[in-house]
């Protein structure tokens, strides 16, 4: 998604108002009418329209002057353009609430019962990882997470190590824990790997990886007041160990954060990024913006799909396999 004309290219809080709405509006046309469960929510899959058209114009006329770095075609005969982000000014009100989500190629049924790994491990819901089965609820988890990547300069895991072969599991659970407090016991009898992570009386074997500072109260920094409490209760909808409990995306539509007008500005204007300050939820130092995007775009390649996506900016939904495509014609077969 293309948010390199804001500072630090990131919405404040009232753009993120006006962008969730739409955005929720689709995932619960997947869960409800297409019965479908996306597994890789991430900015990169969020696309917005142009706005003004005649950018398009503009942007052939430069090709033409000056044409952008390209690999030249491959085995299938296509030729890879470099990708860019320069499609007219930043995103108005409107072109913001037009926001889609895309890309289904990772898509499975939500009624049929799964237990395989999903989701970009910075973003993997604990029903998950503890493979106690997972449904639509995990994508709701998965989005709540993802807000954290359009509006503050760190995620909410960030303190994980997500490069290929670094992730841990008990780590990304301890951060969870010191979150939200302990499991339900519950939950922790359904997962067939609980084992690994918890003893027979259920308790954490792995303290080490348990931080004292990790609060949603911490995690947010850009909102403030009366924003900043319902923001967080919003989150707290989405973001709980059972999945039972997380509201679905119809019922986040009618959350006080999305509906009181007067929240209106009660956020923070201006966002200057501060490459020395430490993030309050990991002991590694904050990255300027462009680093940001790169550290996202390496992060969110570690998902299930072995192909890497782009860097979060304008794109097309991907369906480029036969499996992809035919998920894809059963949902607009439904329709």
């Amino acid at each position: 998604m293309c948010m390199e004309k804001w500072p630090g290219h990131l919405f404040n809080c009232n753009r993120l108002r006006k962008l969730v709405p739409p955005l929720l509006q689709g995932l619960d046309y997947l869960h409800a009418e297409c019965r479908v469960v996306h597994t890789d929510l991430k900015a990169d899959n969020i696309m917005m329209g142009l706005g003004d058209p005649s950018v398009l114009d503009r942007f052939v006329q430069h090709q033409a002057e000056r044409p952008a770095p390209r690999k030249m075609p491959d085995h299938h005969g296509r030729i890879i353009y470099q990708s860019s982000s320069e499609f007219g000014e930043a995103p108005t009100d409107s072109v913001i609430e037009s926001a889609k989500i895309t890309d289904i190629g990772l898509a499975e049924w939500g009624d049929e019962q799964h237990n395989g790994p999903i989701q970009a491990n910075a973003f993997t819901a604990p029903e998950v990882i503890l493979t106690a089965g997972w449904s639509y609820p995990a994508d709701i988890w998965n989005f709540g997470v993802m807000l954290w990547d359009l509006f503050e300069n760190f995620g909410l895991f960030d303190a994980i190590d997500t490069r290929p072969n670094h992730y841990q599991p008990a780590q990304h659970l301890g951060l969870m824990i010191s979150l939200m407090g302990p499991p339900p016991q519950e939950l922790l009898e359904r997962g067939s790997t609980t084992a690994t992570y918890f003893d027979e009386n259920y308790q954490f074997r792995y303290p080490r990886y348990l931080r004292e500072n990790l609060s949603f109260e911490n995690a947010v920094t850009r909102m403030r007041g009366e924003d900043k409490r319902l923001f967080i209760d919003f989150a707290k909808k989405m973001i709980c160990w059972l999945p039972e409990e997380r509201w679905t995306a119809k019922q986040l539509l009618e959350h006080p954060w999305l509906t009181e007008k007067y929240l209106e500005g009660n956020c923070d204007p201006v966002f200057e990024l501060k490459v020395d300050a430490s993030s309050p939820l990991t002991d590694q130092p904050k990255t300027a913006s462009r680093e940001r995007l790169s550290i996202l775009h390496e992060r969110d390649s570690t998902s299930r799909s072995n192909s890497p996506a782009p860097p979060p900016m304008i794109r097309r939904a991907s369906t480029s396999n036969a499996a992809s495509q035919g998920l894809i014609d059963a949902i607009l077969a439904r329709r």
